[in-house]
């Protein structure tokens, strides 16, 4: 099923994730807004997955058939874009895409990320994030469809909570926990299981979740709760909290969105035609962002020396760029999705469930 402002919200979510990355003065204030940007992305996959998969196997429609369909459709939507961004990274970057090709190929990167200590190379650092939802995408149609009706709501909760024990439990053990409670799968699941938190109660108990979601105010809320814990709270504090803060925030969006939906200026936000079409394309969006400003930046700062404006960061030369590489990438992944993933996409009328 189609939710028309999930879209907004994926436009919000990857403008969180690029702003991050190309105005690093924001990040002064210690407010992570790619951060934000990933668990959102990380909640809507859980709702939508999981909402697909508790309804499937409602249907009737044997295990068999439901993995296969859902394993197929899911690898025409992931696959085909993310090997052609390794691709095209072979061919500017080729040293660097021998030294991770396994780890980029297995969807193991945030694996990398931990066992090294660092970060990847920047054309594959964001790629973390795509590993956890591949790794989550492999195990959750087996939970869902394997665990009993009566314990799937225990095991959600159970798996968040779990998810949240995990983090304070590595910020104490590991000397790059900051790494492991930031990329691996273990320590996001909170953000999948407050989705698929959403996708049951929608579904079996929707009544409930109305009364819940109508208390748009918890939105903002959660939202103070993060920028303070953030700004305020120690390292501690932000390692194991502030994940699951952005999934309830989240939670509560998606939710609300799916729902009642938002009105008024909000509704027109996330219902905008550009807006909607930029959420369409957010998959692409976030692919290719950084191989765009990697690529790109050495015309902006030329162009912005020939106006004899400072080089050094300041506000207006990192809002400039981040508009710059908002376009640019704008339209690489406007016409990728276009050229070549709507082409693939239409392979998914052939398998249905």
């Amino acid at each position: 099923m189609h939710y028309k402002q999930i879209d907004g919200l994926r436009f919000i979510a990857v403008t969180c994730v690029i702003f991050h990355h190309v105005f690093p003065l924001f990040n002064l204030t210690r407010i992570d807004l790619g951060f934000f940007g990933v668990n959102l992305f990380f909640v809507i996959s859980g709702f939508l997955i999981s909402e697909i998969l508790i309804k499937q196997k409602d249907s009737g429609n044997s295990i068999g058939l439901i993995l296969k369909t859902f394993f197929i459709r899911r690898s025409l939507r992931i696959f085909p874009l993310y090997f052609l961004y390794i691709l095209i990274c072979y061919f500017i970057v080729p040293l660097q895409v021998n030294e991770y090709i396994y780890w980029l190929l297995s969807y193991s990167i945030n694996i990398w990320i931990v066992l090294k200590g660092q970060l990847a190379f920047w054309y594959f650092t964001h790629l973390w994030s795509l590993s956890i939802e591949e790794q989550f995408y492999i195990i959750w149609p087996f939970i869902v469809l394997f665990i009993p009706k009566k314990y799937f709501l225990k095991s959600v909760l159970l798996l968040i909570i779990t998810s949240i024990v995990i983090r304070l439990i590595m910020y104490f053990i590991l000397d790059n926990s900051h790494l492991f409670n930031y990329t691996m799968l273990p320590v996001s699941l909170d953000c999948f299981g407050m989705g698929a938190l959403l996708a049951y109660l929608k579904i079996k108990k929707n009544d409930f979740l109305f009364k819940l979601i109508k208390f748009k105010y918890l939105i903002l809320v959660g939202l103070t709760l993060f920028v303070f814990n953030s700004i305020f709270g120690n390292e501690f504090m932000i390692q194991v909290f502030n994940r699951f803060l952005t999934a309830l925030i989240s939670f509560l969006l998606v939710g609300f969105s799916v729902t009642i939906e938002f009105k008024s200026f909000f509704k027109k936000l996330l219902e905008n035609r550009l807006v909607s079409l930029i959420g369409k394309i957010s998959y692409g969006m976030y692919i290719y962002h950084l191989l765009v400003w990697g690529t790109l930046n050495v015309y902006f700062n030329q162009f912005w020396n020939a106006l004899n404006l400072n080089l050094e960061p300041n506000l207006l030369k990192s809002f400039s760029e981040f508009i710059f590489v908002f376009i640019c990438t704008s339209i690489v992944s406007f016409l990728s999705f276009e050229l070549f993933e709507k082409q693939v996409l239409k392979l998914k009328k052939f398998i249905t469930y």
